[in-house]
């Protein structure tokens, strides 16, 4: 297992948590978010390693939920979701192992949609249980 605790990037206010668990047919991701403000926002993993700089998009960290790259927030300033990642998919997670899929060490980033400048809101680095 492997763990995400997401904390709020200034002007944002999203926090929350993401657990990533081997299952059967790959690894799945739970994603629970707090101070949410309602509607959508893009979801994935960046390159690098921590939130103060993250790279750019971790290629294989596109499309979570359900290939959309986005969690819905509540008028209730919450979110949940759940996203597995098919170990046939064209660019499967681990958690552990080969370093091309290995999803810890990768900052999970929640980000604001249709600015056109997209500023992060939160952010976590994928650590190991």
């Amino acid at each position: 297992m492997a763990h995400v605790v997401v904390e709020a990037v200034s002007p944002g206010t999203i926090t929350g948590t993401a657990t990533f668990t081997n299952v059967s047919n790959g690894v799945q991701v739970v994603i629970n978010l707090a101070n949410c403000p309602a509607g959508d926002h893009g979801i994935h993993l960046h390159a690098g390693t921590d939130c103060a700089n993250p790279a750019g998009h971790w290629i294989r960290g596109e499309g979570i939920g359900s290939g959309t790259g986005v969690i819905t927030c509540t008028a209730q300033s919450t979110a949940q979701l759940t996203y597995t990642r098919l170990s046939t998919d064209s660019a499967p997670w681990t958690i552990g192992g080969d370093i091309v899929s290995n999803v810890i060490g990768h900052p999970l980033v929640v980000h604001m949609i249709g600015t056109g400048t997209t500023p992060r809101e939160g952010c976590g680095v994928v650590a190991p249980n």
